[in-house]
């Protein structure tokens, strides 16, 4: 006679924990972080990414005047929707203004679609600052294989000096910027 084989079931690979606020809004709020890096000789990429990494730059100039900053795409199908927070710091040179246009689009490939968009109030001579602004997201799907994309545009309304705003989100000082990591705080449904 055989012996029966038992077999038991393996715990589940994590466990997610949220916060009373995030069961009751129903959304938890991940932190994403602007950075770069260099693909090939001086070519770069622009990513948002959940930990802190070294960035390939610590800051970007005026002449970074749209930059597209790129989740990897979703392994599984997700669904963001409600307030989402942004957080950049800058600094202007003296006689310089200027502000940020911030965008949330949906990537896949091929085409872009605009979900949201919110623009900085304009900042104006010799100051470092953190431009901070919510941003009201709609209720979209991303399916598997698609991209969030945050994209910044950087405008300057006068001036020929220096406007910055930082992506390294080690820290590392620059000039006078008071810090130079920047987040995008993405509410995603935890429905799913």
């Amino acid at each position: 006679m055989a012996i029966p084989i038992k077999y038991q079931r393996s715990a589940d690979p994590a466990i997610a924990s949220y916060d009373y606020v995030d069961l009751a809004e129903g959304t938890g709020i991940v932190a994403l972080y602007l950075y770069s890096s260099i693909v090939v000789s001086d070519v770069k990429d622009y990513h948002l990414g959940r930990n802190a990494v070294w960035s390939a730059d610590t800051t970007l100039d005026k002449t970074h005047t749209d930059i597209d900053y790129d989740l990897s795409p979703f392994s599984t199908p997700r669904d963001i929707k409600g307030t989402g927070f942004i957080n950049i710091p800058y600094n202007l040179g003296d006689g310089e203004s200027g502000y940020l246009t911030c965008k949330v689009r949906k990537w896949d490939g091929t085409n872009e679609t605009e979900i949201a968009s919110v623009v900085t109030n304009t900042a104006s001579g010799a100051s470092v600052g953190i431009f901070s602004v919510p941003i009201t997201i709609p209720l979209t799907h991303f399916k598997i294989g698609e991209t969030l994309r945050f994209t910044v545009g950087l405008t300057v309304v006068g001036g020929t000096a220096a406007f910055d705003y930082g992506i390294q989100p080690m820290n590392l000082t620059s000039g006078t910027m008071i810090t130079t990591t920047s987040k995008f705080f993405c509410p995603f449904l935890l429905n799913n």
